[in-house]
């Protein structure tokens, strides 16, 4: 499990200026939370719905 999450957390990261280019710090930290914990197979479709609505 701990490998899994520290795969996710490097994706997260290499991922990270790509997706959140210019939002707030608060944002980006919601995009690691879903990302971390989710994975990213998940976190990403649920970080874009809550940042569409």
């Amino acid at each position: 499990m701990a490998l899994l999450e520290a795969i996710s957390f490097l994706i997260a990261l290499i991922l990270m200026p790509f997706v959140t280019h210019g939002e707030p710090w608060v944002f980006k930290l919601l995009y690691l939370v879903c990302m971390i914990l989710l994975t990213p197979i998940l976190g990403y479709p649920v970080y874009r719905y809550i940042m569409k609505h």
